[in-house]
C-alpha cells in the first residue's frame, strides 16, 4: 500500500500484488529413497502457491528476467533446440 500511496508502483501492480486471503505455505520433504532406505533423508520442499509472498515472487522473477543472460554465471540451454522429436510422440 506504502510503494503504492507514494507512487512507486501503479494500480494493476497493487491489485495483482495485494492478495485478500492469503493461504499459509506448506511444508513438507521428499525422501531420497536412493540415499538411505532405512532412515531416507529429506529434501525440503515448501509449496507457497497461493501464500503471501506468492504473486510477488511471481513479479520479481518477471522484471528480472531481462537481467538474467547479463549474469556472469548464465550458460544458455542450447542442446534442446537441436533436438527433434517423432511427430507421433507423446509426451505425458
Amino acid at each position: 500500500m506504502e510503494a503504492f500511496n507514494e507512487n512507486i508502483i501503479a494500480k494493476f501492480e497493487l491489485d495483482y500484488l495485494y492478495i485478500q486471503l492469503p493461504k499459509l505455505a506448506i511444508f513438507y520433504h521428499l525422501p531420497r529413497i536412493h540415499k538411505n532406505l532405512d532412515n531416507p533423508p529429506g529434501r525440503p520442499i515448501i509449496s507457497g502457491i497461493g501464500s503471501l509472498t506468492s504473486d510477488l515472487s511471481e513479479c520479481v522473477d518477471f522484471y528480472l528476467q531481462k537481467y538474467e543472460s547479463q549474469a556472469p554465471s548464465y550458460i544458455r540451454d542450447s542442446a534442446l533446440r537441436h533436438i527433434t522429436a517423432a511427430p507421433n510422440l507423446c509426451i505425458s
